[in-house]
């Protein structure tokens, strides 16, 4: 699977090299992230038809990828090349960007339409900018989706484990019901596994990371670093969600834990997120 990432990433750097095909590879990449934004919606989680209307997850990890890739060069901490990217990019409405629409998307501050020049057709933007704004979308449809469908199937299996708790007590083990509530579980059960493999085949590629970044229970590099308030140890938030699928206890001193109660790292989150980007930069 790594070679294979690594093939697809030299082929799409070698088209982006090529002054002839590079425009043609970034709309092909633009509106392929466009056409695929409606994955990353709510909505998309309940709806049969997401498997028909969009690409897959396995798609999108690759994309997500092959832009980060294309993104080591500029992507280290306190680079002199990030003050090359443009945050015009994101309110531009003009026809010289590859990804389409951003500007539709809710602002964090409102802006003054009389003093910003949305539509200016003379300007355009560099490389460096329109990887950068790929990139962040790519990364937030394909493991920020895929992080947060894991927390929501845990959250579901979380009621269908108390319902089973309650049923059983009730009715004894036998019931109809209770066998009914026991097929659902092992079905979310299966669903967070599937998830799970798709997370660590796209960590593969940080195999070589430092201790204190990896996962101490699955050994792989954590995406969202959480503390356990009993055992202070730190493990990723989907490792510790899947425990609690099926043990509601601390999994290294056996004390009562529910998920609400992990205490978020953000300072480590950020330094992991750091060393990735240094990582993809040494591998270019």
């Amino acid at each position: 699977m790594r070679t294979y990432q690594q093939d697809l990433s030299d082929l799409f750097l070698a088209f982006v090299k090529n002054g002839d095909v590079r425009n043609d590879i970034l709309k092909w990449i633009g509106d392929c992230l466009i056409e695929n934004r409606g994955k990353n919606k709510e909505w998309s989680s309940h709806n049969p038809l997401t498997a028909y209307l969009y690409v897959s997850d396995g798609f999108l990890l690759n994309l997500n990828l092959i832009l980060l890739n294309l993104a080591r060069p500029f992507s280290e901490p306190y680079s002199s090349k990030l003050l090359k990217i443009n945050p015009i990019y994101a309110i531009s409405q003009n026809e010289n960007v590859h990804l389409k629409d951003l500007y539709k998307d809710t602002p964090i501050i409102v802006r003054d339409e009389d003093n910003t020049n949305e539509k200016n057709n003379t300007i355009t933007f560099n490389f460096i900018t329109e990887i950068f704004f790929m990139s962040h979308l790519s990364y937030s449809c394909s493991v920020q989706r895929l992080h947060r469908k894991l927390l929501k199937i845990n959250e579901e299996l979380s009621h269908v484990q108390h319902a089973y708790n309650d049923a059983t007590r009730l009715h004894g083990a036998n019931d109809e019901n209770v066998q009914g509530l026991e097929e659902a579980m092992e079905k979310v059960k299966i669903k967070t596994h599937i998830i799970a493999v798709q997370q660590k085949e796209n960590d593969a590629v940080y195999d070589d990371a430092p201790d204190e970044y990896l996962d101490p229970i699955t050994s792989t590099l954590m995406v969202d670093p959480v503390m356990l308030p009993s055992s202070r140890q730190i493990i990723d938030r989907s490792t510790i969600a899947r425990h609690l699928l099926s043990d509601q206890t601390d999994p290294f001193n056996r004390n009562p834990l529910r998920m609400q109660d992990v205490i978020p790292q953000s300072e480590l989150k950020q330094e992991i997120e750091q060393w990735k980007m240094s990582r993809h930069r040494q591998q270019s």
